[in-house]
């Protein structure tokens, strides 16, 4: 019995550990995977200006690799549900430009400053990026 139990209990192990990796990774890891890059933003931020309540605004953020590695972006992060963003996932080469573009549809009125945080192989690890505007009622 114990000949069955030992293997099956390390097993499981194993795999916890695994799915545990992959769904909580470890920004850190970037350091292992892919060598330090410097990028540059077109803009670090985006006035939306006036957006109305129930409506979607989209701004583009255009990033340039002025290192001499390539631009492995792991990740894209917004502060607010409200915020989304989508890139291209694949790998920026040196001297290239790739776009990070965000949709904002607002849930509150007021003035809003969101960040848009860009997990890649900069030494900082994290770029920042801000949208900021006001809504109003219709």
């Amino acid at each position: 019995m114990n000949k069955i139990l030992w293997p099956a209990i390390v097993g499981g192990i194993i795999i916890v550990g695994i799915l545990f990796w992959y769904l909580y990774p470890d920004t850190n890891a970037l350091s292992v995977t892919a060598s330090p890059t410097a990028i540059k933003a077109e803009r670090d931020s985006v006035d939306l200006g006036i957006v109305k309540y129930g409506e979607k605004k989209h701004a583009t953020f255009k990033i340039t690799n002025r290192g001499d590695s390539p631009l492995i972006i792991r990740d894209v992060r917004t502060s607010c549900g409200c915020t989304n963003a989508t890139w291209d996932k694949r790998p920026v080469k040196p001297g290239k430009t790739t776009e990070v573009s965000v949709v904002f549809e607002p849930n509150s009125l007021g003035k809003f400053i969101k960040s848009i945080d860009i997990l890649c192989n900069i030494p900082e690890q994290v770029y920042s990026l801000k949208i900021l505007g006001q809504v109003e009622e219709n």
